[in-house]
């Protein structure tokens, strides 16, 4: 049963895409089109110079205009080509960010890929409508998503790099000073020890001091 868990849940994954790839198609060839639809002219709008908010979209263009200015390439191809590029940036987007939220959580599991690739097939199923929502509509939001995990998981890592810095700069002890006190010499501390080194330095005490006066 374990050998063919992974074969299964590729091939039901497979399944999904290609049944939200035909839905995004079709609703792409509506007379407005999909998101993408306004993104691409947005984008080939400041490709010529314009403003990517003063066009008449199908749908309001809301977005940094980063967003337009990153979608310039796919302007130059078919829009056949540019629905599928954008489709199969989202789908690896919400894989790769749903993955690594779950290896994060359970990294114990990382090298199960079998059990992974379960998990995402179980998923995506039971939230099937959601990526058929972002899908099939041409939204950022996945990409999106990637970049905020990514985001996340940078910052965690430099967090815990500056902590472990920390505790292993207050873990050092402080290094004690070698050799005799200040004002105590070799001699001293051979005829006599502190006693005779406080005469040295002049103390009106201890059995050097006596010997002094």
């Amino acid at each position: 049963m374990k050998k063919f868990q992974l074969p299964v849940a590729v091939a039901w994954a497979a399944v999904l895409c290609a049944v939200l790839l035909a839905q995004t198609y079709v609703r792409a060839q509506r007379p407005n089109g999909i998101d993408l639809t306004s993104y691409l002219l947005s984008a080939d709008v400041l490709r010529h110079g314009g403003s990517p908010y003063l066009l008449p979209t199908p749908f309001p263009y809301l977005y940094p205009a980063t967003l337009a200015f990153l979608l310039i390439p796919l302007a130059f191809v078919p829009a056949r080509v540019a629905v599928l590029v954008w489709f199969a940036l989202n789908v690896a987007a919400v894989v790769w960010s749903i993955r690594t939220v779950v290896l994060n959580a359970r990294p114990d599991i990382a090298a199960r890929s079998a059990d992974v690739a379960l998990f995402l097939a179980v998923f995506f199923t039971f939230f099937f409508t959601i990526a058929q929502s972002n899908l099939r509509n041409g939204q950022v939001n996945f990409i999106v998503l990637a970049l905020c995990v990514s985001a996340a998981l940078s910052h965690a890592g430099g967090a815990a790099e500056e902590k472990q810095t920390d505790r292993e700069g207050g873990a050092a002890p402080a290094a004690m000073p070698s050799g005799p006190p200040l004002g105590i010499s070799d001699s001293s501390r051979r005829h006599g020890g502190v006693p005779n080194a406080a005469a040295a330095l002049g103390c009106p005490w201890g059995p050097g001091a006596s010997a002094k006066e």
